[in-house]
């Protein structure tokens, strides 16, 4: 669960930018992300404050990721260390996930590739607003 103590004690980072529809536009909802990491995992949370929840698009994990029929959330990690290549992440509000390498500078993604990790989402009302 996202309400271990470690959590509290991890930097959030705002003040995210689109990609889509208006690419370096300052992002339409709040979104805050924190990060922590151990020898064997690196763990994301995030809290995406939606102000219109019913037009969250209830895609299941076990229809896919099609990312333009859905809001989604999507990340970047540039741990290969060469700053040319590396991975793709992204997930929707149910869980469905999407993943891909990127090298030679991200110019070209291999949508093939098939990497381990899981996700967890669940969505929740607080506070008069919900979040996913």
């Amino acid at each position: 669960m996202l309400d271990e103590a470690a959590w509290g004690d991890a930097p959030v980072a705002t003040g995210f930018l689109q990609s889509e529809p208006n690419q370096g536009e300052p992002a339409s909802e709040q979104t805050e992300v924190r990060v922590l990491y151990d020898d064997a995992n690196l763990l994301y949370r995030m809290f995406a404050h939606d102000s219109s929840p019913g037009d969250i698009n209830r895609q299941r994990p076990e229809e896919g990721f099609r990312s333009d029929r859905q809001r989604r959330v999507r990340g970047h990690s540039g741990h290969v260390h060469d700053e040319r290549n590396g991975y793709r992440f992204a997930t929707n509000a149910m869980g469905a996930k999407w993943d891909a390498q990127m090298v030679n500078e991200g110019r070209d993604i291999n949508s093939n590739w098939d990497g381990i990790w899981s996700v967890q989402t669940r969505i929740v009302k607080t506070a008069g607003t919900r979040r996913s």
